[in-house]
């Protein structure tokens, strides 16, 4: 009887020791686990800030200051601080060169755009570029030859970084965009019927005043019920997607980095992804080929714009822009890795200005 009491208890005992050993597992995968999602948090941190850099010199060297000459009736800024424009032009003005970033994103441009015969007066030692960098600056060359689609090599602590630069009138405008045209790209982008009426008709209530509820729609009853006031007006933010009834996570994530709040609503044809060109009303699938192509050998103009649209697509000419607007999108792709790109948008405020481009990785909703 003492031997089957100690046997048991000796169970009890191998048992109570297991758990033991159990729980301390369970603590110390626990620690680890943590302590490697902290890591994976920092080392995400440092490679967004690192990204966020390559992307505001990619874009500095579009708004850079032109130094070393006068320009005419102009200001001249000086470590952030604007002084009126010297009253004696130097003899030989020194001419300064367009960034190295500027050169690798015009590519084969730059060369033409250096034997173009231009209208201002050039001396012998000074090319048309860059004397109409000193008297419009490199982001106004871009505006007048549209937006090459070349991505820009970045080194930043010790990575390399592909920043990749379209206007932001290239991209769908919630603010503008209508019915028929979003419809278009939701279906484009795989959403289905009926969700596709629902979306559309829930962004147009969500950003128009007034009780005026469209038949898939929600106006501000609905919304009030799931805990929302409605807009009523332009949004704010590309996440008040999230608020619409029919609008899901995967669906957002889907379509969050074609879409933008600036702009007049018309789409640039130098820069839009294919299926943005696909979604205007009135396009063919020839049609944005063709433009494709012409933009892709530096030949899209505004004739040759309507020559690709043809006849079957003439409808959407009014849809379309060749001038770049001061809205771009940021891409930024880490070199030699699977991660996706951090996405920004910034706004270049004047020939010298850009707000600060703020990244976060392609695709995920704050």
């Amino acid at each position: 009887m003492g031997s089957r009491r100690r046997g048991f208890a000796l169970i009890i005992v191998m048992i109570v020791v297991a758990a033991i050993f159990a729980l301390a597992m369970q603590g110390a995968i626990a620690v680890r686990t943590t302590s490697m999602e902290a890591g994976a948090m920092r080392d995400l941190g440092a490679l967004e800030r690192e990204a966020s850099s390559a992307a505001n010199i990619a874009i500095a060297a579009l708004v850079s200051t032109a130094r070393g000459g006068d320009r005419p009736d102009e200001e001249i800024v000086s470590d952030g601080v604007d002084t009126p424009a010297p009253s004696a032009r130097p003899e030989r003005p020194e001419i300064p060169e367009f960034p190295p970033e500027m050169r690798e994103l015009l590519g084969d441009l730059f060369d033409e755009l250096d034997q173009e015969d231009d209208a201002v007066d050039v001396s012998p030692n000074q090319s048309s570029a860059t004397t109409r960098a000193v008297e419009t600056g490199p982001f106004t060359v871009l505006q007048r030859v549209g937006l090459p689609g070349r991505a820009i090599r970045v080194e930043r602590g010790g990575r390399a970084f592909d920043v990749r630069i379209i206007d932001g009138a290239g991209l769908i405008n919630l603010n503008t965009v209508t019915e028929e045209h979003f419809r278009s790209y939701l279906r484009l982008m795989g959403v289905g019927s009926p969700t596709d009426e629902a979306i559309a008709h829930q962004l147009l209530d969500w950003r128009e005043e007034g009780d005026f509820v469209r038949p898939r729609g929600a106006g501000p009853e609905e919304h009030r019920r799931r805990g929302v006031t409605i807009r009523n007006g332009p949004l704010e933010a590309i996440e008040e997607l999230l608020y619409l009834p029919d609008m899901t996570p995967e669906i957002y994530r889907r379509i969050r980095t074609d879409l933008t709040l600036y702009g007049e609503g018309n789409i640039h044809a130098g820069t839009a992804p294919r299926h943005i060109l696909l979604s205007i009303p009135g396009m063919t699938a020839e049609a944005a080929d063709r433009i494709i192509d012409l933009r892709s050998r530096g030949e899209l103009n505004r004739t040759s714009l309507d020559q690709a649209l043809g006849l079957l697509a003439r409808g959407a000419a009014e849809s379309l822009q060749l001038e770049l607007s001061s809205n771009l999108r940021i891409f930024v792709e880490v070199v030699d890795s699977d991660m996706p790109p951090f996405v920004g948008e910034t706004i270049v405020t004047n020939r010298r200005g850009v707000q600060p481009v703020a990244l976060r990785p392609a695709g995920l909703a704050r």
